[in-house]
């Protein structure tokens, strides 16, 4: 990837983009009338099950503003391997967080790590390379470029759309390993009332509650949520440690509450106004590390972890064109305290971050006739980032201020060459631009630029994919393309030694995948994929800058069926990674973190309308961490996970025991996961 020097302002970018796909859509729009047929049905993407209906569902209206749409309306992920988790399916699977229901997927590793975030692997890329939104909102931090899942909670989530390979450029930039889509509830109908309460040992609970309603133009839906808990516990096989005696994990106690609203108001016929707003408010310990294996140990936890989101979209339907818009911003505000011994009674300083980001999007889509849909999107943003350190005399001292944008113009073509065949083409062109750079100086003196020319570039990303209808019953699809991801504000100039020159990481992959609907409700999906990454953004060690140094090579194959067979809904994945370094400079072999092999199985059995019993399998293969020059190598590892529902009228009673057979896991060494838990569960819903 060739720098630019960048010499238009990325606002300036941004409106022209805006201006131009709103003024063609809307002179290509044609004026109101019924929406046509489908724009074809060569795509040979499998429909997920519908959402189970039950006294307490409340998935009745998600919000999808932030799918990509063809004109007609429908959602069409457009292009590569997607696979739909509902709300009914993530309620089955018992998870409480969205980084739990992600795990769940093909492809998808959950690890939670030093700062007891929850953070998601797909393909062996880690969760900076993976696009994560919030109805079509970008939600990474200015900072560390991704973001806890473990802060979001799936009570008001009505699906998760997980795309791996050739996602569509039309979701913005940064999504080289694929893109995650978190969709949220959207209210409408009848005024319902209803909540979600779970509890265990530990003192944990959490609980959920809220309102939906809508009239013949507004549609309304707001939910409020808390959890409290003392800690989790440990496998009664954890070995006890210097810093972990077992029982209850030290410093794993947490509080959090929480609170989304929505709007949406409908102009007229054609066109809709929605504005949201969610809140987090947090607090929680960070584990300590088991072992401490390189004489360096933290004791912290975050005395406060904030995140507010608004934003406000209109969205515009006619018969040729589909528009939507939309504007976003997000405050990140954390405070990590770090103390000088393991009883936390000695504060050290701490470090409080208060960062911001302002963004918009715009996207069309256009019918050029029945055989063509053209879409275009334009994406810019820009991320604040302070930090400020405070010590226990009362003195701060700010030592970091960075400012950047980032921006995106991308163009989708999806041509129905015949009544099975299409094509789908894209290219994006994806840039960042560094504003100011501003760290402590070595000498301690005030601050000062990091660099004296800040970081600006341009990459451009195309990719093609084919889809073929071989039968009522067979599909087939082919894709290749190239993908990147811009160094984060940390890489580029974070507390350790900064590197303003990083270039982005890239991939190019081809995905080839066949489809067999063997009945209309199962269906069994295999993806063969290969991709290649260079500009591997790594590093040494603390004391070393990040480096474009390595190159690596993930392969893999995903075999996933799912469907119904009488009483029994289930879902089953098989994943087998081959990955290596190919070149290293610290002369490792396989990728850290990531399993050769994964087996998910989720099995609901429902006995009528009155009881249902579930199950989840989890098998985690083989996986490697380094530890400076040295290798550890982490066995493979099975979760298993019972759970069942009474439903009493409105109301459903549930059991759920996680870690049934108490593992001890780490995903990472050093951190163990919770052991056997009891979750004694009631949920209902109530029309007014």
């Amino acid at each position: 990837m060739q720098w630019i020097e960048r010499d238009a302002s990325p606002g300036r970018v941004w409106m022209i983009g805006v201006c131009a796909v709103l003024t063609v859509g809307l002179a290509v729009a044609a004026p109101a009338s019924e929406p046509g047929a489908t724009e074809g049905e060569a795509d040979p993407t499998p429909t997920p099950p519908p959402a189970q209906e039950g006294p307490a569902d409340e998935t009745a209206n998600p919000f999808f503003f932030g799918e990509i749409v063809v004109v007609d309306g429908g959602r069409d992920p457009s292009s590569g391997t997607v696979d739909v988790l509902e709300a009914e399916t993530i309620r089955q699977t018992g998870a409480v967080t969205v980084g739990e229901a992600l795990g769940l997927v093909p492809g998808v590793s959950l690890s939670i790590g030093g700062r007891a975030e929850q953070k998601i692997w797909v393909r062996g890329y880690e969760q900076a390379n993976v696009l994560v939104l919030v109805d079509g909102v970008p939600v990474a931090d200015p900072y560390f470029g991704d973001l806890d899942l473990g802060q979001l909670p799936v009570f008001d989530v009505a699906r998760v759309s997980v795309t791996r390979g050739a996602a569509s450029p039309l979701y913005g930039p940064n999504g080289l390993a694929g893109v995650v889509n978190i969709t949220t509830m959207a209210g409408g109908g009848p005024p319902a009332v209803f909540g979600d309460l779970r509890l265990t040992g530990e003192r944990t609970a959490l609980f959920h509650a809220g309102a939906e309603g809508g009239t013949e133009r507004l549609d309304w839906y707001v939910g409020v949520g808390a959890e409290t808990s003392d800690g989790w516990p440990l496998s009664a096989d954890f070995e006890p440690t210097e810093y972990e005696d077992g029982g209850t994990r030290v410093n794993s106690d947490s509080r959090r509450a929480t609170a989304m609203g929505r709007v949406s108001w409908r102009t007229n016929d054609r066109g809709t106004l929605h504005t949201t707003l969610r809140f987090v408010d947090a607090e929680k310990g960070i584990p300590f590390h088991t072992s401490n294996p390189v004489g360096f140990i933290k004791f912290s936890r975050f005395s406060e972890w904030r995140q507010a989101t608004l934003s406000v979209g209109y969205e515009h339907e006619g018969d040729r064109a589909h528009l939507r818009g939309q504007l976003y911003g997000h405050g990140f505000d954390n405070t990590l305290d770090v103390y000088a011994d393991p009883e936390l009674e000695n504060l050290r300083l701490s470090s409080a971050f208060d960062d911001r980001v302002y963004g918009a999007y715009g996207v069309g889509e256009w019918s050029l006739g029945g055989e063509h849909v053209l879409g275009a999107a334009v994406h810019a943003r820009q991320d604040r980032h302070r930090k400020t350190e405070r010590f226990p005399d009362g003195s701060e001292d700010p030592n970091e201020r960075y400012v950047a944008w980032s921006w995106s113009i991308s163009a989708e073509d999806r041509w129905q060459i015949d009544e099975r065949t299409r094509l789908v083409s894209s290219v994006a062109i994806d840039g960042l631009s560094v504003d100011e750079a501003l760290s402590l100086r070595d000498d301690g003196g005030a601050p000062g630029l990091v660099a004296d020319d800040l970081s600006s570039g341009a990459l451009v990303s195309p990719q093609i994919e084919i889809r073929r209808n071989l039968g009522a019953r067979w599909g087939a699809s082919a894709a290749l393309y190239r993908r990147g991801r811009f160094p984060t504000m940390r890489q580029l100039y974070g507390t350790e030694p900064p590197n303003p020159g990083l270039d982005p990481q890239t991939t190019t992959g081809v995905d080839l995948g066949v489809e067999f609907a063997a009945d209309p409700v199962v269906t069994i999906r295999g993806t063969v994929f290969a991709n290649r990454v260079t500009d591997l953004i790594t590093r040494q060690g603390r004391d070393f800058p990040y480096r474009n140094q390595d190159e690596a090579r993930i392969n893999g194959i995903e075999l996933r069926a799912h469907g119904s067979l009488g009483v029994l809904d289930f879902s089953a994945s098989w994943t087998g990674l081959d990955h290596r370094f190919t070149e290293s400079s610290e002369g490792f072999e396989e990728i850290p973190y990531v399993p050769n092999r994964q087996v998910e199985l989720l099995a609901t059995v429902d006995f009528g309308d009155r009881f249902e019993l579930r199950g989840v399998w989890r098998y985690t293969g083989e996986r490697v961490a380094y530890d400076r020059a040295d290798t550890i190598e982490l066995g493979d590892f099975s979760i298993l996970d019972l759970g069942a529902a009474v439903r009493l009228g409105p109301a459903e009673l549930s059991l759920q025991l996680d870690n049934l057979l108490d593992a001890n896991v780490e995903m990472e060494p050093g951190y163990p996961l919770p052991g056997r838990r009891l979750w004694i569960g009631c949920r209902f819903r109530l029309g007014v």
